[in-house]
């Protein structure tokens, strides 16, 4: 029978998949989620660019330079775990995303909701690895709910990322199995 965090796992990459089959990107377009930071310098999009094509290893390498400069780049961090994943190099990637639990409240404190919701998801990927019941609910009880208030609260209306945090919010509940709340 197979574990609970094997099924996160197994669906997890099931849905990357079918995001990328469904929503191909075309040739030669910019990707990248805007207003998030450390996603905006051509490095970046260079490597983002390279995994939405499929070429991991060229993006790998990519986020692991970034994340030599910019060691607290989260998205960074978080993309490059996704690749370590999708192509089974599992230990790597515990290993980067563990980053994301070491953080402390002080750590975190200056966050905007951009900055939020990469470290949110980084730690749903963790904690989806690991297993860790807690940082599951943590991110769903406590750190999406936050972000969904600052960002309310935000004067600017292009600094909103409401529309990425109730999509990765939804995806949450689906892995946890949680449909009605999805």
């Amino acid at each position: 029978m197979l574990k609970k965090s094997s099924i996160f796992f197994i669906f997890f990459i099931l849905s990357v998949l079918f995001n990328r089959v469904i929503y191909p990107e075309p040739e030669g377009t910019a990707i990248s989620e805007p207003n998030i930071p450390g996603t905006n310098n051509s490095s970046y999009q260079e490597a983002f660019q390279l995994a939405s094509r499929g070429k991991h290893q060229e993006a790998a390498q990519k986020y692991e330079e970034i994340l030599k400069t910019e060691p607290r780049n989260f998205q960074a961090r978080y993309e490059l775990a996704r690749i370590y994943l999708e192509t089974g190099r599992y230990e790597e990637a515990e290993k980067i995303l563990g980053f994301f639990a070491t953080l402390t409240d002080d750590d975190i404190a200056g966050f905007n909701p951009p900055q939020f919701l990469s470290f949110a998801r980084g730690l749903w990927l963790y904690a989806t690895r690991t297993g860790e019941k807690d940082l599951f609910h943590a991110v769903v009880s406590a750190i999406l709910p936050k972000i969904e208030q600052m960002d309310k609260n935000n004067p600017e209306p292009e600094g909103t990322v409401l529309s990425e945090l109730y999509l990765f919010w939804g995806r949450c509940y689906l892995e946890k199995g949680d449909l009605p709340e999805a």
